[in-house]
């Protein structure tokens, strides 16, 4: 982890609070480390993007794929094989 980000996440807190009286020490630091701390953020985002991604695939379970059947006349009917035709309520 980037020391300089934490520094600048650490302004940005203070900044937050309302903590200004040190701006002119802060503000050129915030200024010429916040480019490392968008790196070291989007890198975050990302690691924790990827957690949540693993998270649904690990409770993802495998669908099977659908079924193209010809009928008589030619024509092609797409099937599921987890769709029930006997509770179908459309008429379809």
């Amino acid at each position: 982890m980037n020391w300089r980000a934490i520094v600048v996440e650490f302004i940005e807190g203070l900044w937050y609070r309302g903590i200004r009286y040190l701006d002119a020490f802060l503000k050129p630091l915030h200024d010429a480390w916040y480019y490392e701390w968008v790196e070291w953020k989007t890198q975050e985002t990302i690691k924790d993007i990827d957690r949540q991604i693993e998270e649904l695939l690990a409770d993802h379970e495998e669908v099977p794929p659908p079924v193209y059947t010809e009928n008589e006349d030619g024509s092609m009917r797409l099937t599921a094989p987890w769709y029930d035709t006997t509770d179908d309520s459309t008429g379809m």
